[in-house]
């Protein structure tokens, strides 16, 4: 099975915001170090996205669930050190992307998160 045009387009997201999360000063050394883990979060999500978009749905779910969970991290992290508009925007771009897949394995995949 290939990603969904949708699921294509929230890692596309993914990748822009991993570029502008980078670009935010952190208040705190934690929150800096927090930022760049939540940076590897998805770009690490985004590759096994991108390694499962052909496979079988039972290769695609766990990969899906895992993608959820990051851009929840992620979004929680930013949160907690972004701020000003960027992180009004990070933080909906995240919740955006965790919604849809968490739709996405709600509806393709046996079990919910």
């Amino acid at each position: 099975m290939r990603i969904a045009p949708l699921s294509l387009a929230l890692v596309l997201a993914a990748v822009s915001w991993a570029g502008s999360a980078s670009a935010q000063s952190a208040p705190s050394a934690e929150c800096r170090r927090d930022l760049l883990v939540a940076d590897s979060l998805v770009l690490k999500s985004r590759d096994r996205l991108l390694a499962a978009a052909n496979a079988t749905l039972a290769v695609q779910c766990p990969v899906w669930r895992d993608h959820v969970e990051a851009a929840r991290k992620a979004s929680a992290i930013h949160g907690r050190c972004s701020k000003g508009p960027e992180r009004v925007r990070i933080q909906a771009e995240l919740d955006e992307t965790a919604s849809d897949f968490a739709a996405q394995v709600k509806s393709r995949c046996k079990g919910a998160l």
